[in-house]
C-alpha cells in the first residue's frame, strides 16, 4: 500500500472514529508525553506527541514542536492492539507506530516525506530544565507592575533577598532579547531570567524582571513597538525602582538586544552599572546578515549563489536602514536589485525579500538602520560584556568592539557557550531545546561578583 493510500486510510479510520465516539484501549501505557528527534538532513526537530484519554475513554493528542514554539496542535488518535496513529490535519501529518513496553517506533509523514521517528517517555520538566526554581523559596517574590512613558501597565515580578531591611540595596533590571518574550524570557521551557532572579536573591541582590508590552500581563502593541521603545520601557523600569528604593543602586542585565538596550540606557548616564549577556555591538544589518550567511551553510548551493544570496540580503537592508532614516516607506524592487547581482540569488530569497518589503514591521526597520557604537561610547559606569564563542546569532567577534569602545568593560568570553548562555555541543539554534542546563554556572557567579562589586 503506498503512502497517500495509508494516510488515506487512517483519515478515513480517524473521522470514523470521531463520528461514532468509539475507543479503541489496547491497555497500552499510552497517556502522557512521547519524545523523539526527528532527523532532518544536519538538523534535528524535538516532537513531543501527548495522550490522553477523555471521560469517555476517548484517546486524545496534541503534538508539540518546542524549537519551533508550537504547542498543542489538535490531533487525532487512534490505537488498535499494538499500533497507534496520529493524524494532525492542521499541518497535514501523520505519526503511525508500533508501540513496545518503552518506546513507540514508527514514521512521520508530512508533505510526501516520510521519516523515521522514534519516542519515548518524556522526562518530568523538572528532570529536563533542573535549573529553574522550585520553592520553597529563601526570598520573596511580589507581583507587581510599572507604568511605561506612553502610559503602557508593564506587568513584573519583584524579587526580594532575605533579609530586605530599609538601606542601600543592589537592583538588576532585567531586559529580554528580540521577539515578544514573558518576564522569564523563556525560550524552550528554559527561564533564564527566573534563573538569574533567583541566583541573585540567594546572592543578597534584588531583581525586577516584566513582561514584554503587549506580551502576558502587560499591556500595549508589541507588533508596533521599536527597540526605542523597548529601551524606553527599560528607563521606566529603572525610575520605578528609584522610587520604590530611593538610595538603591540599579543597574540592567540585558541579553541580546537587551544587551544593546543596557548600552543604550548607559550612554544617557541612567544606570549606575549594566551588563550584556551576548549583546550585539554590530549594526543590526551586519548582524542580519551574519546570521544569513551562517544559516546558508546548512544549504547546499554553490558558494557564488550563497554570496549572491547575502549580497541581496545586505541591498535590502541597506535600502530598508536608508528608508528608515528619512522617515521614506516605498516600495522596493526586489528584482532590479537581484538583477544588478553577477550571480541569481536563491529563488527562494528573493521571494522572501520581497515579503519582507511587504510586510516590514517598524522593529524591523529600526533594527536594519541601528548602530550601537555611538551608544558606547558614551557609556561611562561599570559594564559587564558576556559571549559565547559558539554564539551564531551574535558573533562573540562583538566583545571586541565592546573592548575598542569602552576601554574599562570587564570583558568575559567562553568557549563551548551558546547565544542562551548554555554549554553546548554547537551553537545551532535547534540546540537550545535539547540542552537541559540554561545559563552556564560561570555566567551566574560573573554576574554576583560584578554587581557586588559596583
Amino acid at each position: 500500500m503506498n503512502r497517500l493510500r495509508i494516510v488515506a486510510v487512517l483519515a478515513a479510520a480517524l473521522l470514523w472514529q470521531a463520528a461514532s465516539g468509539l475507543t479503541f484501549r489496547p491497555g497500552l501505557p499510552l497517556e502522557g508525553s512521547w519524545r523523539g528527534d526527528l532527523v532532518l538532513g544536519s538538523t534535528s526537530l524535538p516532537i513531543v506527541l501527548n495522550f490522553r484519554y477523555d471521560a469517555d475513554s476517548v484517546l486524545m493528542c496534541t503534538l508539540d514542536s518546542p524549537a519551533q514554539g508550537a504547542r498543542g496542535i489538535e490531533a487525532a488518535a487512534l490505537a488498535i492492539e499494538s499500533r497507534v496513529s496520529v493524524m494532525v490535519p492542521s499541518i497535514g501529518a501523520a505519526y503511525m507506530a508500533e508501540v513496545t513496553d518503552s518506546a513507540m517506533v514508527g514514521t512521520f509523514s508530512q508533505g510526501g516525506l516520510s521519516l523515521p521517528l522514534t519516542l519515548v517517555p518524556q522526562k518530568s520538566l523538572a528532570q529536563r530544565r533542573p535549573q529553574t526554581p522550585a520553592p520553597p523559596f529563601p526570598y520573596t517574590t511580589v507581583d507587581t507592575a510599572f507604568a511605561a512613558a506612553d502610559g503602557v501597565r508593564l506587568a513584573a515580578t519583584l524579587t526580594l533577598p532575605h533579609p530586605f531591611a530599609p538601606g542601600p540595596h543592589r537592583f538588576v533590571v532585567m531586559v529580554t532579547g528580540s521577539g515578544p518574550q514573558n518576564r522569564d524570557e523563556q525560550v524552550a521551557d528554559h527561564r533564564p531570567f527566573a534563573v538569574i532572579a533567583d541566583w541573585l536573591a540567594r546572592h543578597g541582590i534584588a531583581s525586577l524582571r516584566y513582561d514584554d508590552r503587549g506580551v502576558g500581563q502587560s499591556t500595549g502593541d508589541f507588533a508596533q513597538a521599536t527597540t526605542a521603545d523597548f529601551l524606553a520601557d527599560a528607563l521606566s523600569a529603572v525610575d520605578w525602582l528609584r522610587t520604590y528604593a530611593p538610595h538603591a543602586s540599579v543597574g540592567i542585565l540585558g541579553h541580546s538586544e537587551g544587551g544593546t538596550i543596557a548600552f543604550m540606557a548607559a550612554a544617557e548616564g541612567r544606570t549606575d552599572f549594566i551588563i550584556s549577556l551576548a549583546g550585539m555591538a554590530s549594526t543590526g544589518r551586519s548582524t542580519l546578515l551574519s546570521q544569513l550567511s551562517h544559516s546558508l551553510l546548512t544549504v547546499d548551493i554553490p558558494q557564488a549563489q550563497s554570496d549572491a544570496t547575502v549580497a541581496l540580503a545586505d541591498l535590502v537592508y541597506r535600502a530598508f536602514a536608508d528608508q528608515w532614516g528619512t522617515g521614506q516607506h516605498s516600495s522596493i524592487n526586489v528584482d532590479s536589485l537581484s538583477a544588478t547581482l553577477p550571480v541569481a540569488p536563491l529563488p527562494e530569497a528573493v521571494k522572501a525579500f520581497k515579503e519582507l518589503d511587504g510586510s516590514r514591521s517598524p522593529w524591523f526597520m529600526s533594527f536594519v538602520a541601528l548602530d550601537p557604537s555611538p551608544f558606547l561610547s558614551r557609556v561611562q559606569c561599570p559594564l559587564l560584556a558576556v559571549g559565547g564563542e559558539l554564539d551564531v546569532q551574535v558573533d562573540v567577534s562583538d566583545l571586541d568592539i565592546i573592548r575598542s569602545l569602552v576601554p574599562s568593560a570587564e570583558i568575559l568570553r567562553l568557549p563551548g557557550v551558546n547565544h542562551l548562555m548554555q554549554h553546548c555541543r554547537s551553537g545551532e539554534v535547534d540546540q537550545y531545546e535539547q540542552i537541559e542546563q540554561t545559563i552556564a554556572p560561570e555566567v551566574l557567579e560573573a554576574i554576583v561578583e560584578f554587581v557586588n562589586r559596583n
